[in-house]
């Protein structure tokens, strides 16, 4: 998958021995006057191809599943690297990943909102 020019870069690498809490702001797209929110019901998150093939995961079990927070204007999620594939030399000189952002929202109509993250995962 090829990175948007577009995509919203994160200002801090990861470790791939890391395991990280990001949070992704949606209240400049959101109307926050009139009640408009992410839809609690229609968002997903998406790891690009390759963080896939790298072994990068978002959480998604306990107290690790994306959750939609600051009354439903912003996600958190969490990243890691699958244990046996943070020793890849892939990360000693670094390498981005995209996680893709698709929701709507809760007002009438709804809007479609798509956004792409990259996170930097390199050895430090």
């Amino acid at each position: 998958m090829a990175i948007p020019s577009s995509a919203v870069r994160w200002a801090e690498s990861m470790d791939p021995g890391d395991i990280r809490a990001f949070m992704i702001s949606f209240t400049a797209l959101l109307d926050l006057a009139g009640g408009e929110q992410i839809d609690p019901a229609n968002w997903n998150l998406t790891m690009s191809p390759e963080g896939v093939a790298l072994g990068v995961q978002i959480g998604s079990t306990g107290d690790r599943v994306p959750t939609l927070e600051e009354g439903g204007s912003a996600m958190r999620l969490w990243l890691s690297v699958e244990s046996g594939r943070q020793s890849s030399t892939v990360f000693n000189s670094g390498v981005d990943v995209a996680i893709v952002v698709q929701f709507r929202t809760t007002s009438t109509p709804f809007s479609q909102i798509e956004r792409t993250f990259v996170l930097r995962i390199v050895n430090k």
